[in-house]
């Protein structure tokens, strides 16, 4: 069984694809529950659907993933094979990125480690 390194809740930035923004709309962010085991990251929809051991919503094979991290505002941008995702703290508790900053060097040392 994959071993836990962390979980928390985090906002994910809602890409609606094949719908038209218009310029002053303001993107979603939908705050779930995340879960990094030493293989993946795994985004349910809240903490007690990840307790129960539903189905995740979501889940991102951190083999050959990225990392990128900007400070202002905090965002960690998680790229795997197939997908982008942008991830923030789910509220303005974090402003100096602190937590943020925790879960991107958590995944960029998994993800050296899972390097050949």
């Amino acid at each position: 069984a994959a071993r836990r390194n962390m979980d928390g809740p985090l906002a994910m930035l809602n890409i609606k694809k094949g719908k038209i923004f218009s310029r002053r709309s303001e993107p979603t962010w939908d705050v779930l529950w995340f879960l990094l085991t030493d293989v993946s990251l795994f985004c349910y929809k809240s903490e007690y659907e990840a307790g129960i051991g539903v189905q995740p919503r979501r889940s991102f094979d951190l083999a050959n993933a990225s990392v990128s991290f900007e400070h202002s505002p905090p965002t960690l941008t998680l790229r795997t094979a197939g997908d982008a995702i942008s991830l923030r703290a789910p509220d303005d508790m974090d402003a100096d990125g602190h937590v943020l900053k925790t879960w991107a060097d958590a995944l960029t040392a998994l993800i050296a480690k899972m390097a050949p």
